[in-house]
């Protein structure tokens, strides 16, 4: 999900979809204040002085209804975390680093005001989806996922260099039909940004050689004030045509996505945020092997096709987060 690559943020420097790094900003287009800490939380004063950073910036955004941050936290912390029931943020989601940060593990903090909170009703819809693809659904092998994918017509590629003129537009048409609604304004701008920044996208394609289906994974490179290196991938952009619906492509897509990234950048973070409210999206995550890791309530705006009937057409949605082990 990209979001103004690159660009300023008050003295925070923004890094696609990952937000303002050392410092969380306002999101207008999602309502929320969202980052990433360059700082990394071994002990409980170092807790204490990113959540009083985080209230500095939602005091100045009070019009915001969702916090929403990220920081890399020593493990052990972590637990005591999750059974303080006081503390201002708590956690969403916690995602494994594989030592590319000693001893830590990279936390979702996130807090709703009130009017943002999803119905008890939608939760418990979402968490029986959920519950039902950890429980029933099995990894398929990479062989088995691209030979189905072969045998209905389509081949998977990498996209590289620049895309032509006619897979922009037929991505431009693929996302526009995929949502009405989405985390950043669709456009040949915007879609042109998705091929910049390292990022990597592989796609179906039919039997005409149009893309049917794609995912992008965006890169961002972080740099802690311990020294750690970071490196993370956000599968993201998962879009298919309804025609094209039902083959197994964004499983297929997300397998060789993972292939790929794992042989150029073995310690890597890879995972996906996938939209609770659609069933379909996190039965490929589990089938292409991701785990799951927590839940991002209403974490953003997206309308698109939904198994769930969000009342009144609610614009924000929760998002399932899942990672590719290592």
């Amino acid at each position: 999900m990209i979001l103004n690559i690159n660009s300023n943020a008050g003295s925070a420097q923004k890094v696609g979809s990952v937000g303002a790094v050392g410092k969380p900003a306002y999101d207008k287009h999602n309502n929320r204040v969202k980052g990433i800490f360059d700082t990394v939380v071994r002990k409980p004063e170092d807790l204490k002085t990113v959540f009083s950073q985080v209230a500095e910036v939602r005091k100045a955004n009070s019009q915001s209804t969702r916090t929403t941050f990220r920081a890399f936290v020593d493990r052990e912390l972590i637990e005591n975390i999750r059974q303080d029931v006081l503390l201002s943020y708590h956690i969403e989601a916690v995602l494994p680093t594989n030592g590319s940060v000693q001893g830590c593990d990279l936390v979702y903090f996130g807090k709703n005001a009130p009017e943002r909170k999803p119905a008890d009703y939608l939760r418990g819809e979402e968490e029986r989806n959920l519950d039902n693809v950890r429980s029933n659904v099995k990894a398929v092998q990479p062989h088995v996922a691209k030979a189905r994918a072969a045998n209905n017509g389509y081949t998977i590629s990498l996209l590289e260099g620049t895309p032509s003129e006619g897979d922009v537009k037929t991505i431009l048409s693929l996302y526009k039909e995929a949502y009405e609604l989405y985390t950043f304004d669709i456009n040949e701008t915007t879609v042109s940004q998705l091929f910049s920044n390292g990022n990597k996208a592989i796609v179906a394609r039919d039997s005409n050689n149009s893309i049917a289906s794609m995912i992008i994974s965006e890169r961002c490179d972080l740099q802690l004030t311990d020294g750690s290196k970071v490196v993370m991938y956000e599968m993201s952009d998962f879009a298919t045509f309804r025609k094209d619906r039902g083959n197994g492509l964004i499983t297929a897509l997300q397998i060789e996505m993972v292939k790929l990234l794992r042989r150029q950048e073995p310690d890597a973070v890879i995972y996906a945020e996938d939209r609770a409210p659609w069933l379909p999206v996190n039965k490929a995550s589990a089938e292409a092997g991701l785990h799951y890791a927590g839940t991002l309530p209403f974490h953003c705006a997206i309308i698109a096709d939904r198994d769930i009937d969000y009342s009144q057409n609610h614009q924000f949605e929760s998002l399932n987060v899942w990672y590719a082990p290592f």
